[in-house]
């Protein structure tokens, strides 16, 4: 997994440095994920040279926060880019978004966090992003940075990544840390646009 993580890095940051690369095309589904080819196989691909066109649409709700997003991340010493790629997971920006578990807010919050930070109002976008910072600041400290077991930690909770000692074997928490570090790995290198 780890491999694979550093893999896209390398070659996501080796498509930055050369834009007009030919022979590569993108697609960038609605969920977020990117889709190499070596050809165009259906028009959503677009060549490497292209790309930027694709991400530069469809803002409205999602930067409504960059603000509040910076200074919290300020504040908690995290990568606003890995803020926002949790929100956009969790909650698609939409901060009275509940879940079947009864996570709530834009960072999915569960009661238990509620208590643990204090947060008398889960739906208050500034109470539930600076709760969840301070819980993702948490997690990356007791796993030494490693953002694979913080985020599996986030989803799956800390018990279940320190039994497995890795990723655990859950197809949820598989496709969420796959999920937010794409859009991470895209807020870092291609702006803030989706």
């Amino acid at each position: 997994m780890r491999f694979k993580i550093l893999v896209i890095t390398v070659f996501l940051v080796f498509l930055a440095v050369i834009p007009g690369m030919c022979g590569i095309y993108l697609y960038v589904d609605p969920e977020g994920v990117y889709h190499f080819a070596d050809r165009q196989k259906t028009p959503e691909y677009r060549p490497v040279g292209s790309v930027p066109r694709l991400v530069r649409h469809r803002t409205g709700r999602r930067h409504r926060f960059d603000g509040l997003i910076k200074r919290i991340s300020a504040e908690n010493g995290i990568r606003a880019e890995l803020i926002r790629a949790v929100i956009r997971v969790e909650s698609d920006f939409n901060p009275r978004a509940v879940s079947k578990a009864g996570a709530i807010g834009l960072m999915q919050l569960m009661p238990v966090h509620f208590r643990r930070y204090g947060i008398s109002d889960p739906y208050d976008p500034a109470q539930n992003i600076a709760a969840g910072a301070r819980y993702l600041k948490q997690l990356l400290e007791r796993y030494d940075g490693d953002l694979v077991l913080s985020l599996s930690a986030y989803n799956a909770g800390p018990t279940a990544v320190d039994k497995y000692e890795r990723i655990p074997p859950y197809g949820e928490t598989r496709r969420f840390v796959d999920r937010v570090l794409s859009h991470y790995y895209r807020y870092c290198f291609g702006g803030n646009s989706r």
